[in-house]
């Protein structure tokens, strides 16, 4: 059985946010930084305040891995009707149709489908 719990790191002038996650099996405590988040994986019977002091004494390796981490996924990619992109290798265009009503289907409802051109 695990068990997670949620703290914050302060490093200059930011604050992340990260899980710890708990495990009877694990041994060493394991950093990740991913689409997920700062995650902290932990043995079950460490303290709580240990390993909170570990993960501050890596404050500045975080807080540069997770500031390189955000900086390649760049802005959220927003899908508009028109849009071309690249799909295996073919410029595909992506449309919406709006679905006004129908019996099986709710009022207002969208619908995103692509065509090759």
């Amino acid at each position: 059985m695990s068990a997670t719990e949620k703290a914050t790191l302060h490093y200059q002038n930011s604050a992340i946010r990260y899980t710890i996650r708990r495990s009877a099996r694990r041994r060493m405590v394991g950093i990740t930084i991913d689409m997920q988040g700062v995650r902290v994986a932990a043995p079950e019977r460490m303290p709580l305040e240990q390993v909170v002091a570990l993960v501050n004494t890596r404050a500045r390796w975080i807080a540069e891995k997770y500031a390189e981490f955000k900086n390649r996924l760049g802005p959220r990619k927003r899908f508009v009707s028109g849009e071309e992109f690249l799909y295996l290798g073919r410029r595909v265009s992506l449309y919406e149709i709006l679905l006004i009503h129908s019996p099986n289907i709710p009022p207002a409802t969208s619908e995103i489908g692509c065509s090759s051109g």
